[in-house]
């Protein structure tokens, strides 16, 4: 049985946080995102330094995309917590701001002055 679901991730010493998709048949696959500042961070620190969430189940793979691009829209990702730089849904679009934005300022330095956001 496959289980499509909405998966949050949060950095365990910050407030850096990164919501993705996951199809799996394995509930404990051990999958833990694959946003490019996630599995930077990851490497860095270590897996140990984050914790997973999952945040809903759907039906079909198409539901949970529906559900990922209405919360990782372009005013989730521009907020200076957030590590995806894709909008959510499947798609291939890269939001060409939070490029920038994560370009100019060192993430290290985001938590000194930002504000979180968290959705849930």
């Amino acid at each position: 049985m496959m289980h499509h679901y909405i998966y949050k991730i949060k950095q365990k010493n910050s407030d850096n946080i990164y919501i993705g998709i996951h199809s799996t048949s394995d509930l404990n696959d051990g999958y833990m995102g694959s946003g490019v500042n996630l599995k930077k961070l990851m490497s860095e620190l270590g897996k140990d330094f984050f914790e997973k969430e999952i945040i809903s189940f759907h039906k079909t793979r198409q539901e949970a995309l529906d559900k990922e691009r209405d919360i990782v829209n372009k005013d989730f990702v521009m907020q200076p917590n957030v590590l995806n730089i894709a909008l959510g849904g499947g798609g291939i679009n890269i939001c060409k701001e939070k490029r920038k934005q994560m370009i100019v300022i060192n993430k290290k330095e985001l938590k000194k002055h930002s504000k979180p956001f968290d959705p849930y």
